[in-house]
């Protein structure tokens, strides 16, 4: 009987746990955010600055699995380091990583 009502107990606990589980994804999965990337050339750490080229590094691979997380779909533009840390004091772009540094 003791045996009985705890198979039932754990039952209904791992029903209600996975009632609970189901992810909720909301208005993120409706409508993606596009944000502005700053890319600029960096051997190892981003390359392929250019439409149309495969991009690869270190900073491309964060950008992937970021997005894999916030479902950001990302429109990059180009320029040489200087060129976009301006575009990203100015506003005009969302994103942009320094190798070894914080910008943001």
């Amino acid at each position: 009987m003791q045996k009985n009502k705890a198979i039932a107990a754990f039952i209904i606990i791992l029903t209600i746990i996975m009632t609970f589980a189901v992810p909720i994804r909301g208005a993120a999965q409706e409508q993606p955010k596009t944000i502005r990337v700053g890319y600029y050339e960096n051997e190892v750490f981003q390359e392929g600055a250019k439409d149309g080229i495969v991009k690869s590094g270190y900073a491309y691979e964060y950008y992937l699995k970021l997005s894999e997380y916030t479902g950001w779909e990302y429109e990059y533009v180009y320029g040489s380091f200087g060129e976009v840390y301006d575009m990203l004091l100015d506003g005009e772009v969302d994103v942009h990583i320094r190798k070894n540094g914080k910008n943001l």
